[in-house]
Order: structure tokens, then sequence, then C-alpha cells
């Protein structure tokens, strides 16, 4: 375990020399929040915090005062072996992902929350976290669209080539132009079938799956597709169908809710 300063120093080791950038290219805020006693605190620590824009009750009151916050930002304290048992915890590490959009973890989720810290462990889910996806959703590209009044739902059709504003959306076409489609195609999978089609790599907010079926029986799931490949500005999916007398198969596509 790491005392309170020792904490510090790893951090700033670890994101000082990157402009407190993580390996994935985030920028890093931290807070570990003092919960000492009003009498420990060091009689210029309202001088200090004012200086250094802090909240006076996150302050150590410690090491005289001085120097809290030093190289990419943390505050000093004295070894956690060394806090009255009568007191109990006296600081806390507490790490939240403000991060929007991220596919590893949910934004204000707490990554890190403890009162005797390890740098290690810290360190090592704040580098876990990853970028948010930077794209267009549906509402987005719509707003940038002159459709006619009354056409840019996402179940329109304004320019009358069969597919829905969401898929064009969805695979990059322009739904006023009908000889613009996306790709959505039947293709021989060695002795099978599969359902190709392609998604705008920039388009965020949907989610979308393929289901078989025939004239009698409900749609099902078909397997989820099993990673794409980029194409031009594309992901490119082959989903394998089912072996089976269920002659139809399509792409369901649909808004996050």
């Amino acid at each position: 375990m790491s005392t309170a300063r020792q904490v510090g120093v790893a951090f700033d080791t670890a994101y000082g020399s990157q402009a407190g950038m993580t390996t994935n290219g985030l920028e890093v805020v931290m807070i570990l929040v003092s919960t000492e006693p009003e009498e420990w605190r060091h009689e210029d620590i309202a001088t200090f915090a004012g200086a250094n824009h802090y909240d006076v009750p996150a302050v150590d009151a410690v090491n005289g005062g001085g120097n809290a916050r030093e190289g990419f930002g943390y505050y000093r304290g004295i070894p956690v072996t060394s806090w009255p048992p009568s007191f109990g915890e006296r600081r806390r590490l507490v790490v939240l992902n403000g991060v929007k959009g991220s596919p590893s973890h949910s934004q204000w989720e707490v990554l890190y929350n403890d009162g005797v810290p390890d740098s290690a462990a810290a360190i090592s889910v704040i580098n876990s976290v990853e970028p948010g996806v930077v794209g267009v959703d549906y509402a987005t590209w719509r707003a940038g669209m002159e459709f006619p009044s009354g056409g840019g739902d996402e179940m329109g059709d304004p320019d009358g080539d069969g597919y829905s504003n969401l898929l064009e959306f969805f695979g990059g076409s322009d739904p006023l132009e009908t000889s613009s489609r996306p790709l959505v195609e039947l293709v021989q999978e060695g002795e099978g079938y599969a359902l190709k089609f392609r998604r705008a790599a920039d388009r965020i907010g949907v989610n979308f799956e393929v289901e078989v079926g025939d004239l009698k029986a409900s749609w099902v799931s078909a397997e989820d597709a099993d990673g794409f490949e980029e194409v031009d500005g594309f992901h490119e999916y082959v989903v394998p169908l089912p072996e089976g007398d269920r002659g139809f198969a399509r792409l369901v596509v649909t808004t996050e809710e």
C-alpha cells in the first residue's frame, strides 16, 4: 500500500511528463479528499488554498500546510500508518470517470475509491478508460439534411428507394437521392449464406441486429456480428445465416434510448 504522499509521487511520475494525459490520451482529474478535524488545519491553510484555488476542507493541514500540490497535482500527507486509529479514515482517494460515451466505462462511474490508496491499482484503472466515441447521431445528421416537410422521421423514405431514413443514416447513404442506397446484401459464405452490410464509421447512438424468418414464423435473431472490416470509412459486417428453412433475412436498426 502507498502513503498519501507516495500516491501523489506515483501519479506525478505516471502523468506529469505526459501533460496529465493517460496512455489512452485522456485528461486526468484526481481528487484526494481530506477529512481531518478542523483544529488540525495549519494557520496558513486558508491563504494557501485561496492562492491555489482549493476548497479549504479538501486540503491537508499537515506538513506545515505548504506545497500540498506538486507537479501534475496532488495533495501531500502523512503515512497511512501514522494516522490515529480514533480518527478512522482521514483521507480517501476517489477517481471518477468523466468521459462520456466511453465503450469501457459509464460516465461518472467510480473507478477507484479507497481510504488506503494503492497508487499502482489507481493508475491501472485510470489508464483502462477508453476514449468516448466521437461521431454523428441521428438528430445531428437529420438537422443537416434538407428534408421535405415531415420527411425527416426515422421510418420516412422521402426518396422512395425502399430504405428508411434511419437505415440510410446507418449506412452512410443519401436519403434524398434514389441512386444512393446503403449496402445490405445476401452473399454466399462457404456452403451457406450471410448478410453483408456496411455501417458508416462515424455513426453513433444506434443499435443493430440481423434477423431471419419466413412467411409463417416470427422473426428471430441471427448470430451476432463477429467483428468488422474497415472499408473506405465504413465498417463492413458479414453475418452468417443459420441453416434451415427460414428464407428471409433483414437488418434491423434502432436508435438508442
